[in-house]
């Protein structure tokens, strides 16, 4: 395996634990009433969902630059890395 493999299976392992692979390959909703799931577009690309509450909403345990950090740089680069692979 070299190195662009093992980053490219990375990011979808990444992607499967943060978002639940199974329940986007079936295109289905995860059953946790809080969890995210990924929708595809009307071009079929998959879309960061927004999330279900407030940046803010986790302080004073998890600060707002830290959530926008973390679901808007990272969790949005799984979801490029997954379109991409497609």
């Amino acid at each position: 395996m070299n190195k662009r493999e093992f980053i490219k299976t990375g990011t979808l392992l990444g992607l499967g634990a943060i978002a639940g692979l199974p329940a986007i390959s079936n295109g289905l909703k995860a059953s946790h009433p809080n969890s995210m799931s990924l929708s595809l577009n009307a071009e079929g690309v998959y879309e960061l969902p927004p999330l279900p509450y407030a940046y803010n909403a986790l302080e004073p345990h998890i600060d707002e630059a830290t959530m926008r950090l973390h679901h808007g740089i990272h969790h949005a680069g799984y979801v490029k890395g997954l379109n991409n692979a497609i």
